[in-house]
């Protein structure tokens, strides 16, 4: 903002930065939960335990479905990014389909073509947008699933409770695993 000495933006990615990190983080404590020698160390009383990781589930897809914005977004930003450099120059990672489609040379040609990457681009993040708010929600539906088993009351029984318990905790740790390697595996460079 103008005079104020903050800076919007950094403020903005502090933000979405911290988002991400409760994002990713958010699946670990349902996962220790269930790990007996962590469970020793609780209360004795297996109702509350219950709770506890039931809390921990719903803490997980609280954190999954605060995130989604932030995750729409980032997908946004990367398209638009993707979209400005195409009109606005950016056309050597599209060269060779400008030189099939026989608009390499024609100025004409040229932008009937950019036009229509532009747009077979737009139409495809459009689907790919849809997908990652699926993908984004999909989690928190599983760990509000498992967390609802796991607070069931005695009259239903110990089985529900122990499915619960065993589904929220090994979806909470594969999705945890999946995510943080996938960004390991991009910060070393390893995949793009």
């Amino acid at each position: 903002r103008a005079g104020t000495g903050v800076n919007v933006g950094a403020t903005a990615d502090v933000r979405r930065r911290a988002v991400l990190n409760i994002w990713l983080l958010s699946p670990l404590p349902a996962v220790l939960l269930y790990i007996p020698p962590l469970l020793d160390a609780l209360p004795s009383n297996v109702a509350s335990t219950a709770q506890m990781q039931a809390l921990a589930l719903a803490f997980a897809a609280v954190a999954q479905l605060v995130a989604v914005p932030t995750l729409l977004q980032a997908n946004a930003d990367k398209s638009f990014h993707r979209w400005y450099e195409l009109k606005h120059g950016g056309e050597e990672e599209y060269k060779d389909l400008l030189k099939r489609m026989g608009a390499d040379k024609d100025a004409k040609k040229k932008g009937e073509a950019k036009a229509a990457i532009m747009d077979a681009i737009l139409e495809s993040l459009d689907r790919l947008f849809g997908k990652v708010a699926v993908q984004a929600t999909a989690p928190a539906l599983i760990f509000v699933g498992a967390g609802a088993l796991m607070s069931a009351d005695a009259e239903l029984g110990a089985v529900y409770r122990t499915f619960g318990g065993f589904v929220g905790s090994f979806a909470c740790a594969w999705w945890f695993l999946v995510n943080a390697g996938a960004i390991w595996l991009r910060n070393t460079g390893l995949i793009l």
